[in-house]
């Protein structure tokens, strides 16, 4: 299934009404907005900012990020050193070359992350700030059953094409396919995280000095992901199989496999990113790439990963 973005921005400038509802909208100039959307035009939002008495009309074509509900304070760097501190011993004469990074294995857990997490601290070359702890991997099926096991999750239209790994016996350890976007945030709320907004998982995509329209920079996809740009794929493939395409910390799979939902929306869609193993365009792999289609949908290229802040 191939998902295509469109965005049709109309002329008129009627306003329909919407249900109220919390939201945090940044803008592509930056600016952030945290409020109520009062009512929904052709051309984008009507929104009550909070803390006073105006309305402000928000263009679709002007917002970078939009998540329902208010956004939590992202954690704060620490304080420098007191002025009296030791300064730091100087470094060696001849320092020894940082040996090269190498794929940790999930069992192995990197500062306050569990083992089947990553680490992420944003950069001065994001878009986001703060630091996450991220799904190493797309939630596999095994993940996910154990999830519906304990009643917290449902199976409801798992089995949805020819690509669905719901309850065969050889796919434990791919990516989990055929969710809806409520089942994916009922999973990610069982293991105390959230889904991803568009900005986020970009940031967990890029390099770490923003270069690059791919995880590893410029270079050709092939051999680096799950995807039908080499071979036509009928089915996604086992997850962290393609080492070479990891995104920030060793992030698997962030573009090919399965398309990922984030909890941003674009008025009544939800945004997917990442790319799919049927996708044979290199620009639809890219990390700035993504989608926009209906949150109930199901499809069998679509999963997710979950991520959490850290305090």
């Amino acid at each position: 299934m191939r998902l295509t973005f469109i965005v049709v921005l109309l002329g008129s400038a009627v306003a329909f009404a919407a249900a109220p509802r919390k939201v945090t909208i940044k803008k592509r100039s930056g600016e952030v907005l945290k409020g109520t959307v009062v009512s929904e035009m052709d051309t984008g939002y009507l929104v009550k900012v909070d803390g006073t008495k105006k309305a402000v009309a928000v263009k679709y074509d002007d917002i970078a990020d939009f998540v329902e509900g208010n956004i939590g304070s992202q954690p704060q760097p620490p304080p420098p050193p007191p002025s009296d501190a030791l300064p730091p011993p100087p470094p060696p004469a001849n320092p020894s070359p940082p040996p090269p990074p190498a794929y940790v294995p999930p069992s192995a857990p990197q500062g306050p992350c569990a083992g089947n997490e990553v680490y992420v601290a944003f950069g001065e070359h994001d878009d986001v700030t703060g630091a996450v702890c991220a799904g190493r991997t797309e939630v596999t099926v095994a993940e996910y059953e154990t999830c519906v096991n304990a009643h917290a999750c449902t199976a409801t239209g798992l089995k949805c094409g020819g690509g669905a790994n719901w309850a065969l016996p050889d796919r434990d350890n791919h990516p989990i396919n055929c969710v809806d976007a409520a089942q994916a945030e009922a999973y990610c709320r069982w293991r105390n995280a959230r889904l991803p907004s568009l900005l986020v998982y970009q940031a967990l995509a890029r390099r770490a000095d923003g270069e690059g329209r791919f995880p590893w920079g410029d270079d050709d996809p092939r051999g680096r992901l799950c995807w039908s740009g080499e071979q036509r794929r009928r089915g996604t493939c086992a997850a962290g199989s393609f080492p070479g395409g990891a995104g920030r910390g060793n992030l698997m799979d962030v573009v090919g496999n399965v398309r990922e939902w984030t909890s941003t929306s674009l008025r009544r869609d939800r945004v997917l990113a990442g790319g799919g193993w049927n996708d044979d365009h290199a620009d639809s792999v890219e990390t700035a790439s993504f989608n926009r289609i209906s949150g109930d949908v199901r499809a069998d290229d679509v999963g997710f990963r979950c991520v959490r802040n850290v305090r």
